[in-house]
């Protein structure tokens, strides 16, 4: 793994793969000229998957902006949890012809299927691009192109990022070097014989209800699973279910990684009874977990608890194949409305949102990424104050966007059940490959209907 890098306000990131939007979708609404004005008094539904503090920042920001836009646009938020609640809640006013919200966050699957079910999401250039309503060439130019990106087709923009996190590894250093290891691992290899280290070290150690402990925490999270693919060069998903091969070799020698990880025999990765790492974390009964940005602040806190003074970070997938991993996970701002003033509406709050004042509001709440380069000259005193918030940074050109594809949440439940069938004491190593192999079936299947 290359040297961490501490990036400038101008570091040059990579350009993401746009979302490959089927050729049977078509541009939505006029690129001409869009009202310069609009009447007062609009009134907007806005749906969104975010729950807890986010919820709460996003219900308070709303009413901010109600209180002090020039146009007296009235933006109601409602929160649906997840992305999962907030999808059904779409495709069921889809299917039954109810109103659908004039805004949305959502992911880029849902997205996606929504055209595909005939929604039409309005094309943002001509938002973006205005002299009345739109953004500075520089305010384009600061985002990230990795987020900026994502939901581009063709020249056509159905999206622009409202919230984005990152998938990495937590990781004590203090308990690392005290069982002699100077280094983050940088390879599938390393980071196994780290883990192995930590669980023999519990294993044999003064604390009896340590035995068992030490290693990485097992997670039958879908994103991890993917991550793992994906450094060992695997995971490659195609819009189009049929074409998604996941009986790959890469796959196959991920998933007996992970197996061997957890076999009793190694005991290198378990699973605790409690449902959150942070304990096992902060009493060193586990070198590493998986874990997403927001994790951070919470770790913190447990720690200050718990008076527990190690340092630790977080890090990507380490691969020998490819370039370390880190996947994005969010949601963009889309527009459902064709009505011009609804729209513009919906815009301007969409614009006040991705002010970088309000950004560093909403990274400060959540340790999220900063979508941009302005946010994140604001947030040197949160960097400093949260050091593996900072390293996170530095990881960002490595980031990748997960595919976009419609069924999306098929291929999460088949990754979190390959999971769990990975550990249980029925299986042997040679089955393996049949888990693959009974996914790409159903994906088949599913691709045929």
């Amino acid at each position: 793994m290359p040297a961490v890098v501490t990036p400038t306000v101008n570091s040059v990131l990579p350009t993401s793969q746009p979302i490959n939007i089927p050729a049977t979708m078509e541009p939505s609404g006029d690129s001409g000229d869009l009202p310069v004005s609009i009447p007062p008094g609009i009134s907007v539904n806005f749906w969104h998957p975010w729950s807890g503090e986010m919820a709460n920042l996003v219900q308070y920001m709303t009413t901010e902006f109600n209180g002090i836009n020039e146009w007296g646009i009235r933006i109601n938020p409602s929160s649906f949890a997840d992305d999962q609640v907030l999808s059904e809640k779409l495709f069921s006013a889809m299917e039954e012809g109810a109103d659908l919200p004039g805004l949305v966050a959502a992911p880029g699957y849902l997205l996606v299927g929504m055209e595909e079910g005939g929604v039409s999401l309005e094309d943002l250039n001509p938002f973006i691009e205005s002299a009345v309503w739109g953004l500075t060439e520089e305010e384009t130019a600061g985002f990230f192109p990795v987020f900026w990106n994502y939901a581009v087709e063709g020249g056509r923009r159905f999206g622009v990022p409202a919230y984005r996190t990152g998938n990495f590894l937590f990781y004590n250093q203090s308990w690392a070097q005290d069982l002699g290891f100077a280094q983050i691992p940088a390879s599938a290899d390393a980071f196994r014989e780290q883990a192995c280290t930590a669980a023999l070290s519990n294993q044999f150690g003064k604390k009896p209800e340590n035995v068992g402990t030490g290693g990485w925490i097992y997670s039958y999270d879908p994103n991890v699973f993917l991550s793992w693919l994906k450094s060992f060069g695997g995971g490659n998903i195609s819009l189009d279910p049929v074409q998604v091969i996941l009986n790959g070799t890469e796959n196959v020698e991920s998933a007996t990684f992970i197996y061997e990880m957890f076999l009793p025999i190694n005991n290198c990765a378990w699973l605790g009874r409690q449902s959150s790492p942070y304990q096992y974390f902060s009493n060193r009964q586990a070198l590493a977990y998986s874990g997403r940005l927001e994790d951070i602040l919470i770790q913190e806190q447990v720690n200050e608890i718990n008076h527990v003074n190690d340092e630790w970070t977080v890090f990507p997938y380490p691969s020998d194949f490819a370039k370390p991993v880190v996947l994005i996970d969010g949601s963009s701002f889309a527009i459902l409305s064709a009505d011009d003033e609804i729209a513009i509406a919906a815009w301007e709050f969409v614009r006040w949102m991705l002010k970088p004042e309000n950004q560093k509001r909403v990274v400060e709440k959540t340790a999220a990424f900063p979508l941009s380069t302005a946010t994140l000259a604001l947030l040197e005193d949160f960097r400093e104050d949260h050091p593996a918030w900072g390293e996170s940074i530095s990881f960002l050109p490595f980031a990748e966007n997960i595919s976009a594809i419609p069924d999306w949440p098929v291929i999460k439940d088949i990754f979190s059940d390959i999971s769990w069938q990975l550990i249980q004491f029925t299986t042997a190593k040679e089955n393996i490959p049949g888990f693959f192999e009974e996914a790409d079936t159903l994906l088949k299947e599913l691709g045929e209907l």
